[in-house]
């Protein structure tokens, strides 16, 4: 399914940006999925020797590490925000089967606000774009993304064109 599709675009309203979470947030799970693959590699020819049981600890190893690996991945690009000429869309997948989608219109948006909490959001600049709509039903929230000075100073501008 394309996205245009998957947001339900209108007449005239374009796709402006994407916004994905920054890479270097997931960096532990990452980190854990390639240290699982290594100690199991390590330790390949001592359980491979072992029989049966060796080959089922060696295999399930892999296969925890790659699950560690791939789920991160998808959760990292799954996760995202679509920027459109007349509002925003929250694409948040919950696991592999969830999925919530929610919009904001810019003339519905009543603050946008960032933060960057703990020291590698500090040092690698990524952090939380946050929005409140005027209605107070809901806060759309990007965590984890790159530059979020930028990306509040983009939706700001955004938001000041609808409105003249």
């Amino acid at each position: 399914m394309s996205l245009a599709k998957k947001i339900q675009l209108r007449d005239g309203e374009e796709i402006t940006d994407i916004i994905r979470q920054a890479g270097l947030a997931y960096f532990w799970q990452y980190f854990s999925g390639l240290a699982v693959l290594i100690i199991v590699s390590f330790f390949a020819f001592w359980l491979i020797a072992q029989g049966w049981l060796g080959y089922a600890i060696f295999g399930l190893g892999l296969l925890l590490g790659l699950y560690i690996i791939i789920h991160t991945r998808q959760r990292q690009r799954s996760n995202y925000w679509v920027i459109t000429t007349e509002r925003l869309v929250d694409i948040d997948r919950q696991g592999w089967f969830n999925e919530t989608i929610s919009s904001a219109f810019f003339d519905d948006i009543k603050d946008i606000f960032h933060s960057k909490k703990g020291i590698g959001a500090r040092f690698f600049d990524y952090g939380a774009v946050v929005i409140e709509t005027e209605s107070d039903k809901y806060m759309l929230t990007a965590q984890n993304v790159a530059r979020p000075q930028e990306l509040a100073n983009i939706l700001i501008e955004a938001r000041r064109q609808i409105l003249e």
